[in-house]
């Protein structure tokens, strides 16, 4: 009992910064006195030469005007309900562009918090094009398929679409709406109960870790897109979590409450895709190297440094995508940009060497998660224990936890 109450200090800090920046820039939900608006560059994927952009009416159906003066395109954008999913950072809202025979001259992403790569992604693989040169009735009931890498964000466009469609025809689509694929929602409920039990059993279930580690890479990285990552707090802290994101929400409610009562690294040892991947990258037999202590007590203290750094420009507003600043998009690296694949391919490339250098001295998420587990419990002398200090002996025996044994699960939980 005495350790909980430790950790609710660090608790109420991380509660009070995260409520500073959804006081400052969040919602819950769709915020629904904000009205449907286009802007010129908005409309101009439709058309070129626009002069201007009018609403016509109260709808969320708008006139484009062309160099003659007259209407020569529309476009549609309602806001996002409530039944509509969201991508991985929120809710998207779109235009649909139609001439004025009825036909779609295209869909564009108009207002959103998605990582900006994943976008990229889209608009260059003509994603956006799917439904261009149908008439509205044929792009409301055109089934496009998910695009892997970004599948989030693609069945929320295509919900969008459908919306706006639906706004515009006053149909209903014949369609249903695409759902994740079940065994992949199965994989991740499965890895995460596996993890659960190697967390709190981890000499009975330590013959298994490996098999648990290629897991979490395939089904809570490659697969689910599962990971906790500050890109995707801030979504939630931006747009609210959409039902798509219940299997995070959850993970992330794991994540926080097992290290606050039960004092175990339970997400980062057991579950995180990175940490997984550079532990399995670090079981191949190559010679490792033991960093020298201060090197390594500076290294350490990156780690909450670059957190504080990045939580400050949350706060200021100057970042919107975190993304770039981690390395867990790159599971999805189809959509991943430079900056995280630099990261990501580093962060692996070293765990050859040292163990999940980027767990240890750099992942901001992991620093929040540490922070609500570690408790300043004093030892023979008045020193503070291993946790506390956040260094974990390993069978290198310098104190670096440079061994890459199999027990480095076992040690962290």
């Amino acid at each position: 009992m005495n350790k909980i109450l430790a950790r609710i200090p660090s608790l109420v800090v991380i509660t009070l910064v995260f409520t500073a920046v959804f006081i400052r820039f969040g919602h819950f939900g769709i915020d629904e006195t904000k009205d449907c608006h286009l802007t010129v560059d908005n409309v101009r994927p439709f058309l070129e030469d626009v002069t201007k952009v009018e609403k016509d009416g109260d709808s969320c159906i708008f006139n484009i005007y062309g160099k003659s003066g007259e209407v020569e395109a529309k476009a549609i954008s309602i806001l996002p309900g409530e039944d509509n999913p969201g991508g991985y950072g929120g809710k998207i809202r779109i235009a649909v562009g139609l001439d004025l025979e009825g036909k779609v001259l295209g869909v564009y992403p108009v207002d959103y918090n998605e990582t900006g790569s994943f976008i990229e992604m889209l608009t260059n693989r003509g994603f956006f094009d799917s439904w261009r040169g149908l008439s509205a009735i044929k792009a409301l009931n055109k089934d496009v398929d998910t695009v892997t890498g970004a599948t989030m964000s693609t069945r929320a466009v295509i919900s969008m679409v459908k919306s706006n469609l639906m706004a515009h025809t006053g149909e209903k689509s014949t369609l249903k709406e695409k759902s994740e694929i079940p065994f992949i929602r199965i994989g991740v409920f499965a890895v995460l109960i596996f993890a659960l039990f190697s967390c709190f059993f981890p000499a009975k279930f330590r013959k298994f870790r490996t098999i648990l580690l290629v897991l979490s890479v395939v089904f809570m990285g490659f697969l689910g897109g599962k990971s906790l990552s500050l890109a995707l707090f801030s979504g939630w802290l931006h747009n609210g979590v959409s039902s798509e994101m219940r299997d995070s929400l959850l993970i992330t409610g794991a994540a926080l409450l097992v290290p606050f009562f039960f004092g175990k690294n339970f997400y980062c040892s057991t579950l995180c895709p990175m940490g997984a991947l550079q532990e399995l990258i670090c079981k191949i037999p190559v010679k490792k190297f033991c960093l020298p202590k201060k090197v390594s007590n500076i290294l350490l203290a990156l780690k909450p440094a670059y957190l504080y750094v990045l939580l400050g420009l949350m706060l200021l507003g100057t970042v919107e995508d975190f993304s770039p600043f981690e390395p867990f998009s790159a599971f999805q690296f189809q959509a991943a940009g430079i900056a995280t694949l630099i990261i990501a391919g580093l962060s692996v490339f070293a765990s050859l060497f040292i163990s999940k250098p980027w767990c240890r001295y750099f992942c901001p998420t992991g620093e929040i998660i540490e922070s609500i587990r570690r408790v300043e419990n004093k030892n023979v002398k008045g020193k503070k224990n291993e946790i506390s200090k956040g260094v974990e002996r390993d069978s290198c025996g310098c104190g670096c936890n440079n061994g890459c044994g199999t027990k480095d699960g076992e040690k962290n939980a």
